[in-house]
C-alpha cells in the first residue's frame, strides 16, 4: 500500500510540475492532476489502449487527499489551509471526457473466449498460462491472482479455494474484495500446478508477485488477446464479466455471486452464512453449478 501511495504522490508532483509546499497547492492544481489521471491510457497490446476508469482515479485521489490531510494536521495547517483534493468531482469530469459507465469492457463471446484461451495456452510461458486459467475459473481481478502467496492457496480440504487478502504486493479494491474464492475444475488443476512450480517460494507466481507485477502480466496477456480480437472492449478483465454471466445463467443468487466476485453485499452482512466454512460450502456449490460440474455440490459433501 505504501508503494502505491508513493507512486500516486510522485505522479501528482510530476503533473503539478514542482514539489510544492502544502499551502501552495491550489484547487486548480488538484483539477489538473485529476484530469491527467482521467486521460491516462493503459496500452493493452499492439498499440491499442483504454483510459483508466473513473473509479480508479477516485481511489488514487482519495490517497492524495489522505496524504494531504495528514500533512496539514502534522504541520498544524488544517485550521488555515483547505485540502484541494477534498470532494474533487471525478464522475462528472470523466463524462466530460467521453467516459461512460459500462462502456469499457464486454465479456468474451464463447467463440472468442475459446480462441483467446487457445492462443494464451499455446504462446505464453507456463506461469502466465496458469494465471489465465485461474482468472477464467474464478472471475478474480488480475492483481488478486498475481498477488497470491503460496499460503493463500488451499487445495487440500473439502472446499479448495484461494484467499484474496491484503499483502505487501497488492492492496484490495474494497473491503468486500477480501474473500475466499472456490477452486473447481480447471482452475483447481491450475492452482495445484502453480503450487508445484512455486515450491520454496513465498509468492505463487514469483514472476508477477511483485510491485507492478500485475501490469506486466496484463501487458503480456493482452498481446495474446489482441492476436485474436481487436475489439477494445475485449480485455483480460473481460473474464470477470464472463464469470458474472456464468453465475447469472446458472441462476446463482445475487448474494452468492457477490461473495464470489468480491462485490458489495447490498447491505446484507457476512453473518448470513454464519462463517467462512459455510460460505465456502455455498459458493463452491454455486461455482460448480456455473461450470456444469456434477450436481453443483462440493466433492464429498451431501447436499442434505
Amino acid at each position: 500500500m505504501v508503494g502505491f501511495a508513493n507512486r500516486v504522490v510522485d505522479a501528482a508532483i510530476a503533473v503539478i510540475g514542482r514539489d510544492p509546499e502544502l499551502p501552495s497547492i491550489t484547487r486548480e492544481d488538484a483539477r489538473k492532476v485529476r484530469d491527467e489521471m482521467l486521460d491516462r491510457v493503459r496500452v493493452t497490446g499492439k498499440g491499442i489502449g483504454e483510459k483508466v476508469s473513473a473509479s480508479t482515479v477516485g481511489r488514487e485521489l482519495s490517497v492524495l487527499s489522505a496524504v494531504v490531510n495528514f500533512g496539514l494536521k502534522e504541520f498544524d495547517l488544517h485550521k488555515t489551509t483547505e485540502n484541494p483534493f477534498h470532494d474533487l468531482p471525478v464522475a462528472k469530469a470523466a463524462r466530460r471526457r467521453g467516459q461512460k459507465a459500462g462502456e469499457k469492457r464486454d465479456p468474451f463471446p464463447s467463440d472468442v473466449l475459446a480462441a483467446v484461451r487457445q492462443q494464451v495456452l499455446s504462446a505464453s510461458k507456463p506461469s502466465l498460462q496458469l494465471v489465465w486459467r485461474i482468472l477464467e475459473g474464478t472471475g478474480c481481478r488480475l492483481a488478486e491472482v498475481t498477488g497470491l502467496t503460496v499460503d493463500d492457496v488451499d487445495v487440500s480440504g473439502p472446499f479448495p479455494h484461494i484467499r484474496v487478502t491484503w499483502n505487501e504486493v497488492r492492496s484490495l479494491k474494497t473491503e468486500t474484495s477480501r474473500r475466499a474464492v472456490p477452486l473447481v475444475g480447471d482452475a483447481l488443476d491450475a492452482a495445484k500446478e502453480a503450487l508445484k512450480l512455486a515450491v520454496g517460494c513465498t509468492m505463487l507466481f514469483p514472476d508477477y508477485g511483485r510491485d507492478r507485477g500485475s501490469d506486466a502480466a496484463s501487458a503480456a496477456l493482452m498481446k495474446q488477446v489482441r492476436r485474436v480480437t481487436t475489439n477494445p472492449k475485449h480485455v483480460v478483465h473481460s473474464l470477470r464479466h464472463n464469470m458474472k454471466d456464468r453465475l447469472m445463467l446458472a441462476e446463482v443468487v445475487s448474494l452468492d455471486q457477490n461473495l464470489i466476485l468480491g462485490h458489495a453485499l447490498g447491505g446484507i452482512g457476512d453473518r448470513v452464512y454464519g462463517g467462512d466454512t459455510a460460505k465456502l460450502r455455498v459458493t463452491t456449490r454455486a461455482m460448480k453449478r456455473a461450470f456444469g460440474l456434477s450436481n453443483g455440490a462440493p466433492d464429498g459433501v451431501d447436499q442434505g
